[in-house]
């Protein structure tokens, strides 16, 4: 009977029953499914290319030779024709000799070449690369391939065709020659050239890439995705998003199109799209707080899924962004020791702040995980390559270390070997808030209090918290020697602290609005009030900070009279 199989299929399925020794799994039953991979659940960076020349081994491609002897032809276009066959077949190391050689005798025809048989060159070349590397050659010759470039006729070369394999083959062959890509641009914005959407979005990702800004082709995209919305897929908004955050670009018209079209269109994003989409209205200062709100609560049905450094920069963004709820944010906690071995140093070191600024305790259990155990991890990932973060990140990362009160002797004996062995990469704005720090998590360092003592002509460029911890800094730290020397050296430096600080016309502050950090968020806000968060919250909170006067001739004379204890605030206010 029907119903007798359906129950020994059951039985089957879920091992219950005497006949049955073990549970087997489902895919052993539904053989259609075994051996899949469902390639949509990766981004798209992440999925090896489909050509069947690129996914062979070297050792299983044939010996392909050309027809006749190609260093003795004197004929460019037959030279053009066999290195277009010849070329994309040599991707071994012993074949290298020979297209260097190849390479040479290309340089001398040169000058003979058409336009056509210049492309077949640049395009045969461009396709020696593997599917695990898709942005760099096997193969480099960059004299060749500059002056290739060079020779190349935008006007008549670059078509609807050829345009976008040549920006490809530009970017793998890693020159430099920038009249090309402006060029190119310009075809497609005076509409010579028409491309198609996928296309259009793969250009803006390729000038991402080589980290050139183009803002009449970005506006063009801009314009096309506005009339065009539904014609570009989530990967496509997703890497022009991208673009946009990695050359710091603000767009009104995109952003302008993504607060008309993302409410409707939100909760089909992947993971990836959603927490690039949010990173690009962190780092452009973008005041959406609707569609911010939403990612916010989008992020949560999806932590489970998010793989690579995604768990770690979804944190980021909603600690910055100050949205999510706490159950978002246990989860992404209790994920970040997952995939801490895939963070980069400037992930990693965001990863340690995010978890500062939504008072993640060192002493506190988050779902059977220690917050300890979370900031050992990220700093264990962080300790190779601290060098290469900047100072202005190194100093806020041992910030957050010390509010946060987790000691990690390891991490700070190695940023004291980092900072002797590059001394000028700090300023004596650094080496004050270090030096600050490391006094709060019980770290003496000589060393680097005797750099300190070195750098008194750097302290009119310091900002007025730093100059106030000076005092603080040298009682913290021991000397290295008790001489009159340095005892000299420390009043001299004490005295010209005082002069800054306590004699009007003596100190501006810095010009620059980078060097300020949240320790001085009075002097920040009398500055400028450049963040957008910090906007956001004096609004909430009613509060606003009023702008000093522009000089110190146009305030009341009743107001030159200050005490003595307010002479710094207010000469520095008035400057």
């Amino acid at each position: 009977r029907p119903w007798v199989q359906a129950m020994s299929f059951i039985v089957l399925l879920t091992g219950r029953g005497r006949s049955c020794g073990r549970r087997l799994p489902l895919h052993c039953f539904l053989s259609d499914a075994r051996g899949k991979f469902e390639v949509a659940r990766i981004p798209p960076w992440k999925r090896w290319p489909k050509g069947g020349l690129v996914r062979l081994h070297p050792w299983r491609l044939p010996e392909v030779e050309p027809p006749f002897d190609l260093l003795a032809c004197d004929d460019p276009e037959e030279v053009a024709g066999a290195i277009s066959q010849v070329v994309p077949w040599k991707r071994r190391w012993s074949h290298h000799h020979w297209l260097h050689a190849v390479c040479a005798h290309v340089r001398k025809l040169l000058p003979d070449m058409a336009s056509r048989d210049i492309v077949r060159i640049i395009l045969a070349f461009g396709e020696l690369y593997t599917k695990r590397k898709m942005h760099t050659l096997l193969f480099h010759d960059f004299e060749t391939f500059t002056q290739l470039f060079q020779a190349l006729p935008v006007d008549e070369a670059a078509t609807e065709k050829s345009l976008l394999p040549l920006m490809r083959s530009y970017r793998r062959m890693g020159i430099s020659h920038e009249p090309f890509v402006h060029a190119a641009c310009r075809r497609v914005v005076s509409g010579e050239v028409e491309l198609p959407p996928d296309q259009l979005s793969e250009l803006v990702r390729l000038h991402g890439d080589l980290k050139l800004k183009s803002p009449r082709l970005f506006a063009h995209v801009a314009e096309v995705v506005d009339l065009r919305f539904a014609y570009f897929s989530e990967d496509q908004i997703g890497d022009i998003a991208r673009t946009f955050c990695a050359l710091r670009y603000r767009c009104p018209t995109f952003l302008t199109t993504l607060r008309r079209e993302l409410p409707f269109r939100l909760h089909e994003y992947a993971w990836w799209n959603l927490i690039d989409i949010a990173e690009m209205y962190l780092d452009l200062e973008v005041h959406e707080p609707d569609i911010v709100e939403r990612i916010g609560n989008e992020v949560f049905k999806l932590i489970l899924s998010m793989k690579y450094q995604y768990p770690a920069k979804a944190f980021k963004v909603l600690a910055f962004l100050e949205i999510g709820d706490k159950r978002t944010f246990r989860l992404l906690l209790r994920n970040l020791p997952r995939v801490c071995s895939q963070l980069s140093p400037q992930t990693a070191a965001e990863a340690i702040m995010a978890c500062v600024a939504v008072q993640v305790e060192p002493k506190e259990v988050y779902h059977r995980l220690r917050g300890e155990r979370v900031y050992m991890l990220l700093v264990q990932q962080l300790l190779p390559s601290i060098g290469s973060l900047s100072a202005k990140m190194t100093c806020d990362v041992l910030a957050a270390l010390a509010k946060a009160g987790q000691r990690e002797s390891e991490f700070m004996f190695k940023l004291e070997d980092v900072v002797i062995q590059r001394p000028y990469k700090f300023h004596a704005e650094h080496l004050i808030s270090i030096l600050r720090d490391l006094s709060v998590l019980r770290h003496p360092s000589a060393t680097l209090r005797d750099m300190l003592l070195q750098r008194k002509e750097e302290l009119v460029h310091c900002t007025p918290s730093a100059l106030c911890a000076v005092p603080e800094v040298l009682a913290g730290h021991p000397r290295r020697s008790e001489t009159d020397e340095i005892k000299q050296v420390e009043m001299q430096m004490l005295s010209q602290v005082s002069e800054l600080l306590c004699k009007p016309g003596a100190y501006s502050l810095p010009s620059d609005g980078r060097v300020f950090r949240s320790k001085d968020e009075f002097w920040w806000k009398q500055l400028r009030q450049r963040h957008f968060r910090l906007r956001r919250k004096a609004a909430a909170a009613g509060a606003s900070v009023k702008p000093a006067p522009q000089s110190a001739d146009s305030a009341p004379a009743d107001q030159l009279e200050i005490h003595l204890a307010d002479a710094a605030i207010a000469h520095i206010s008035r400057r």
